[in-house]
């Protein structure tokens, strides 16, 4: 584990230390996340972790890497899903962690896509685990469901990330429009800072839990979770009904939530032996033993609900490693 975690400590630096390299082999991949106080980041970097396996490692069966021979992987931090949708189909990453509606948007050219047009050579590897939409208030706050945020001033994530993207949709469905409400875009650090001052009346979240920079939050002030139930009408390929549990931010109680699937995805240029190879790492043992103890949702991600959420195809590489394990019926 000594060297696993060296690793990953190289891989923390180079995410956040700007340019990555670039290398003409293919033997360099970058994994497109979200803010450094997200799930996102923590869970792209514990992923490129996984998956690399640097020349002169020691062998998976000597307490080495089992990742993929010869790939370097790290951790990129950007806005979100939309930013990571972008850069990937402008060739500015190899792999992102994005959310299952907004991977659907794009492949489709639908919703926040409609005026660039479709992706259709985005691809999935896998689903990695469930986010869930986080309305957060002050305890003593007078707002008690989403309808209640009509007038007020509400964090809505950043300008080019998932949370940013997928609310205009999923709001109306709770009798919610943007113009009801006063909207701000900033970082969730920001956010959790202007709440604490009273500048904000809450904020809204797309993200996996628990989020440490809500953690540190719960810990200075009694907050509160606005309870977001499924909606009937939405398209349960990509959103479901969730229960974000008690205490999993300091004196919070259980609420309903929607959870939105994360992906995995690459665009279909990836070659099939590399995305072959990324995929029967990411599902190794030992990745599976690693994600598990690295973070609270490591412990969702199993082989049998890789293709949940699936809104897009598959890569062609993904597809063929699914066969292989009986995830998909094998092939005639």
């Amino acid at each position: 584990m000594g060297g696993r975690f060296s690793l990953f400590f190289l891989v923390f630096v180079v995410a956040l230390g700007g340019a990555a390299p670039c290398w003409a082999d293919g033997s360099f991949l970058r994994i497109g996340t979200g803010t450094s106080s997200g799930t996102y980041f923590l869970m792209g970097g514990l992923l490129a972790n996984a998956i690399s396996n640097p020349e002169g490692s020691r062998p998976c069966d000597k307490g080495g890497s089992c990742g993929v021979p010869g790939l370097v992987a790290v951790a990129q931090s950007t806005e979100g899903s939309m930013e990571n949708i972008n850069l990937l189909i402008k060739g500015q990453l190899e792999s992102a962690i994005v959310q299952a509606d907004l991977a659907y948007y794009a492949f489709y050219g639908l919703g926040p896509f409609q005026k660039q047009g479709p992706a259709p050579h985005l691809r999935m590897i896998s689903r990695l685990y469930d986010d869930v939409i986080h309305g957060v208030v002050k305890d003593k706050s007078a707002l008690n469901t989403l309808k209640d945020i009509k007038g007020r001033t509400i964090g809505m994530g950043e300008s080019f990330s998932g949370t940013a993207a997928s609310l205009p949709i999923l709001l109306p469905y709770y009798g919610v429009s943007l113009k009801s409400f006063h909207p701000v875009f900033l970082k969730l650090e920001r956010a959790t800072e202007d709440l604490e001052k009273g500048t904000l009346d809450g904020f809204l979240l797309v993200g996996g839990t628990p989020l440490g920079t809500i953690v540190d939050l719960g810990g200075r002030v009694p907050l509160r979770l606005l309870p977001i139930p499924f909606q009937s009408p939405m398209d349960p390929t990509f959103y479901r009904p969730a229960m974000i549990p008690e205490n999993i931010y300091s004196g919070t109680k259980a609420v309903p939530s929607l959870a939105i699937p994360a992906l995995w995805v690459v665009m279909d240029t990836q070659k099939v032996p590399r995305v072959h190879d990324m995929t029967a790492s990411l599902w190794h043992p030992m990745t599976q033993a690693f994600l598990a103890n690295g973070h609270h949702q490591g412990k969702s991600m199993i082989l049998r609900r890789a293709l949940d959420g699936a809104s897009i195809p598959l890569h062609a590489g993904a597809e063929q490693y699914y066969r292989e394990k009986g995830v998909l019926p094998p092939q005639d």
